[in-house]
């Protein structure tokens, strides 16, 4: 009974250090990645109208820390 634990506990452990080797390469960017130029985030139509039509702020703005 305590061998089939140990068993299960060794079986354990080398699949949560598969795991973590795909977590850790998944977490490096792939070399070719780094060659593409950065893609703007967010809607270029919603960005050109904020660029046209600025939103106005009422009131005052009181920064609370």
């Amino acid at each position: 009974m305590h061998r089939q634990y140990r068993e299960q506990q060794a079986q354990a452990e080398r699949h949560h250090r598969e795991m973590m080797q795909i977590l850790q390469q998944r977490v490096e960017p792939p070399p070719e990645q780094e060659v593409q130029p950065q893609i703007p985030r967010g809607n270029p139509v919603f960005r050109e109208l904020c660029r046209m039509n600025p939103p106005t702020f009422e009131g005052q703005y009181e920064p609370t820390e």
